[in-house]
């Protein structure tokens, strides 16, 4: 966890003296730790740290908390409550941290960005053209993806029908049997991801849109079963988790969900949260507990921002993504 850098403050300068002393005793609990920093007096069953006066305290925690992998690892959770470091600050103190961590160039490239994605006119046709360009979306760049879709998905800058989607997608298997390279070779899990289209385009016309139609229909009645919907969508969209029915239901107007993606894990893992951040390797995405428990931290960070979850999503997108950074953190 960076310091906060205009008053040169470490993040354990925002407690108050009750708490720092509750985290260090969570921090020190470990027998390791102990046995370096806070050996016990085994007379009185006191550990070295209530010896300390408060300056003392003080000073122990910033050098303990100083690091960023001390945070992460060593020092993000108190055990027994199973609250992030972060949790012990009130509002305000929450607040400057984020603000901190985000800069207005952050906010503006997100709010940006977002403009772009979100689509602007609500309709079946644009819902399904969304849904593809996020099922393609998973594990690769986003300027990647956001070509091959405008470039192959789309005609005169509307989306493809799901027949048309079909019959690209089989174009494309015939000259991947012929040696021919397709657009989509080169992306991570390309047969995958065609394959996904592919379900996707034969599912909606399957069930004749019926789950996209009521969302559209929920959207125009005020958003009342966004949670719901998600769910729905989920457990019967080829392609879609959690992660990706977010994203298709936030750019189509459900602004309030949040995209917990592998910028946004990583995010909250700073911030001393113990998730587990997806690698497309050995992990994959959130289980729905854990994405629904991490939506509700993204959502209080964007309240206290005063942005909604998507444009506080692209803010921290935009600040960690290699659109605009040479390297991906």
């Amino acid at each position: 966890m960076k310091q906060y850098e205009k008053e040169n403050e470490s993040l354990v300068s925002f407690l108050d003296e009750a708490s720092k002393d509750q985290l260090l005793r969570a921090h020190l609990r470990s027998p390791l730790k102990i046995s370096h920093a806070g050996r016990q007096d085994k007379k009185k069953n006191r550990s070295l740290v209530s010896f300390l006066d408060e300056a003392s305290k003080d000073q122990l925690l910033r050098a303990h908390l100083r690091s960023p992998l001390k945070i992460s690892h060593a020092g993000r959770q108190d055990k027994k409550k199973n609250r992030s470091l972060v949790s012990f600050l009130d509002e305000g103190s929450k607040r400057q941290l984020l603000r901190d961590y985000l800069s207005e160039t952050d906010i503006g490239r997100g709010t940006a960005r977002y403009e772009q994605e979100r689509v602007k006119e609500p309709s079946l046709s644009n819902f399904y053209g969304s849904s593809i360009r996020w099922i393609l979306s998973a594990g690769d760049r986003d300027n990647k993806v956001i070509d091959l879709y405008h470039k192959h998905f789309t005609k005169n800058g509307a989306p493809l029908s799901p027949k048309e989607v079909l019959d690209t997608a089989k174009q494309w298997r015939k000259d991947h049997k012929k040696g021919i390279r397709s657009p989509i070779d080169g992306m991570l899990w390309a047969s995958q991801r065609l394959k996904n289209v592919e379900r996707h385009a034969k599912w909606w016309i399957r069930t004749k849109a019926k789950l996209p139609k009521a969302i559209l229909e929920d959207l125009q009645n005020g958003k009342t079963q966004g949670l719901e919907l998600r769910e729905q969508l989920v457990q019967e969209m080829p392609g879609a988790a959690h992660k990706v029915a977010s994203a298709i239901m936030l750019v189509n107007g459900y602004s309030e969900l949040a995209i917990i993606d592998i910028h946004m894990a990583r995010y909250l893992r700073e911030m001393g949260h113990d998730i587990i951040p997806g690698d497309y390797k050995t992990q994959g995405g959130l289980h729905k507990g854990a994405y629904l428990k991490y939506e509700k931290v993204v959502q209080e960070y964007a309240k206290l921002l005063n942005l909604s979850p998507a444009q506080f999503h692209f803010a921290v997108w935009a600040k960690r993504s290699a659109v605009y950074n040479v390297k991906r953190k």
